[in-house]
């Protein structure tokens, strides 16, 4: 069956009408009260709804279709927002046994729809460990009892399974975003934004670290690829999984209900077998982030991108030749200027040509100390570079003697060092690194002037 076979055409009217923001939080407070209680009550639903108006700004005289409530107090906008919602076929309703009461029910693709919905908004923190800890759990009980729930652990492992793999599909996608957007950013503070407000908070703490450091997965990885092989091998197991879903109706005979249960259980020993492929990709992934954000500080830090760096770039490259200048003076107001200095009463001397002539080749006398000279300019240069060995060393002197230092004993001499100490704090999680970065509260403290998130630098062990 096609998808708008499943749903009334006009469900979404409501998310793109000029109240949308409206509706979907009436929905939203729909589901909570489908998550809450048993019943929804109309009355209890209704005074829900006026608490939420009291502050919204509900504006139903733009409605496109025409339709008005009966007045402007608040229960006929609540009334008229359930009328709407049951209209786009949301919600249905119906009368309790004693036929009082008004029941508001949500149709079985209306609570998916928002569940989906619903997440998309919370972003909570994900459970990698908790996937993985319920399929083994479930495999592991049924492996021991051998009972007719065998055919539900297994599709609970499966769905456990499935669920695993596109959150870290997810994840990967999430590093190639903040990836490709890095090289749209024209400044250094978007940058540090993005990477400590943005990347950070939403991905680093809530879905990077909580999988690192948990080792659900290569603690059960192994367990659950030999349960799962051990059923597949044994005869006695397999008639048990196949049985009991065709006596459960879960599959309509023996043949489908072999093809289903083998096929779920190759699937997930894949999955399993293949998993630290993608683990290598998103570690590969965010490591190329974090090298990608200093690369282009360090460019941004070298190059002036403001519109008047890119006009002066745009006139040094402009050749001296009259034809063009004049080509570019009609598309823009450009004309020469003049001014007077000391050198103004200077006249060059007109070059001479020089005649085909045979040279000499004459030794000149290197003049003592050049060399050295220059081997010191360039040693000169090379210090005065933000490599990434310097800022090791920056790291180095403040962790001296200290297992830990606080924002606060942090002493900056310079824009230099307020730049490795930047530039620090991104690479504290590479390859290498020998401390760690933790951001104590949000706000921030001045040190020499330069203004610093509070944070604790400690060494690792």
């Amino acid at each position: 069956m096609a998808f708008f076979d499943k749903i009334p055409e006009n469900l979404f009217s409501v998310l793109v009408s000029k109240n949308k923001h409206v509706y979907l939080d009436s929905l939203f407070i729909i589901f909570q009260a489908y998550n809450e209680e048993m019943l929804i009550k109309k009355d209890e639903l209704v005074e829900r709804l006026k608490s939420y108006l009291e502050n919204s700004s509900f504006s139903p005289e733009e409605e496109e279709d025409g339709e008005r409530p009966d007045d402007a107090s608040l229960s006929a906008l609540a009334h008229f927002i359930l009328r709407k919602l049951e209209k786009t076929g949301w919600i249905y309703r119906d009368y309790s046994e004693n036929f009082i009461e008004e029941i508001i029910y949500l149709h079985d693709y209306s609570i998916k729809i928002l569940n989906t919905l619903y997440e998309l908004q919370i972003d909570e923190v994900k459970d990698y460990g908790s996937y993985v800890h319920s399929a083994y759990n479930n495999l592991k009980n049924q492996d021991l009892e051998r009972s007719e729930d065998a055919i539900f652990a297994l599709r609970e492992a499966y769905k456990r399974t499935k669920d695993l793999i596109n959150e870290l599909k997810s994840l990967l996608n999430n590093l190639r975003k903040y990836h490709q957007a890095l090289y749209e950013k024209e400044e250094i503070r978007q940058i540090l934004k993005e990477h400590f407000d943005e990347f950070r908070e939403l991905i680093d703490e809530r879905i990077y670290h909580p999988l690192k450091t948990l080792d659900s997965i290569p603690r059960y990885k192994t367990p659950i690829i030999n349960i799962l092989n051990s059923w597949l091998y044994d005869k006695e197991m397999m008639d048990l999984l196949v049985k009991s879903s065709v006596r459960r109706r879960i599959y309509k005979d023996e043949e489908e209900a072999v093809e289903k249960v083998t096929g779920m259980i190759n699937e997930i020993v894949n999955i399993y077998y293949n998993i630290d492929v993608l683990l290598k990709e998103i570690d590969r992934k965010r490591a190329a982030y974090t090298r990608a954000s200093v690369e282009r500080m360090q460019y941004l830090l070298n190059v002036d991108m403001s519109l008047k760096g890119k006009i002066v770039e745009i006139l040094k490259a402009l050749p001296e030749n009259e034809e063009i200048v004049k080509t570019v003076s009609e598309a823009v107001l450009l004309f020469p200027q003049s001014y007077i200095d000391e050198n103004s009463l200077y006249t060059k001397k007109s070059e001479r040509k020089l005649q085909d002539v045979k040279f000499s080749k004459i030794k000149e006398a290197e003049e003592e100390g050049v060399f050295e000279k220059e081997m010191e300019s360039l040693k000169e240069r090379l210090k005065s570079a933000l490599t990434r060995k310097k800022v090791f060393e920056f790291f180095k002197k403040l962790l001296r003697e200290k297992r830990e230092v606080l924002s606060e004993d942090i002493n900056l001499d310079g824009d230099e060092e307020f730049l490795m100490l930047i530039l620090g704090i991104i690479m504290h999680d590479e390859r290498g690194s020998f401390y760690d970065v933790a951001f104590e509260e949000k706000g921030s403290v001045s040190v020499n002037g330069y203004r610093i998130p509070r944070m604790k630098i400690k060494k690792k062990v």
